[in-house]
């Protein structure tokens, strides 16, 4: 993945969706093949969906 596709990776999770540092910074370089896309899909439809103690959510 070339420099300006991840940019603009980041521009449409920026202004969709928030991510935790964690996501963007470790989870996105280990796994580069990750489309973006596929996180909102997920969002929009999920099949399961939880609200953990802490308050985040796992789809």
């Amino acid at each position: 993945m070339g420099r300006e596709e991840e940019n603009d990776d980041r521009e449409v999770m920026a202004g969709v969706m928030k991510t935790t540092r964690y996501f963007d910074e470790q989870v996105r370089r280990k796994r580069p093949y990750i489309d973006p896309q596929w996180c909102l899909d997920i969002m929009a439809a999920p099949l399961h969906r939880e609200t953990q103690p802490d308050g985040r959510i796992r789809f």
